[in-house]
């Protein structure tokens, strides 16, 4: 029995022209690094969350210690982590914002790569 392969042409994979076959390797290697750098920003934020749920736990259990000459500098302290701990979550949110553009500037890239061989009436 004849068997037909289903793979498509190598031709299809990458546009015709140099520059395009560059800008759309270019565009797929942003992509593949923006989306690694999307999946460590995600860790961040949520290392940074539990950081958060803890100090916030913590704090809840400062009232019920007996009082001791330490508390207010814990008290402090604590309030302190809490502020670092939201400014971190504010920074996870920035740079995913600006992986999430690289990512769309990316399959920008590659589609204009495609478009500008299409002749445009």
């Amino acid at each position: 029995m004849f068997r037909q392969s289903r793979q498509l042409p190598s031709a299809s994979l990458l546009p015709s022209d140099r520059d395009s076959k560059t800008m759309d390797r270019m565009g797929k290697k942003e992509y593949t690094s923006s989306t690694l750098a999307f999946g460590a920003i995600n860790y961040q934020t949520h290392m940074v969350k539990y950081a958060l749920d803890l100090v916030c736990q913590a704090s809840t259990l400062l009232p019920t210690t007996p009082d001791c000459p330490a508390k207010p500098d814990i008290s402090s302290k604590l309030s302190l982590a809490t502020q670092v701990a939201r400014h971190c979550i504010c920074c996870s949110y920035d740079a995913a914002e600006a992986v999430a553009r690289s990512a769309a500037t990316a399959s920008t890239l590659r589609r204009y790569s495609w478009l500008r061989l299409q002749p445009l009436p």
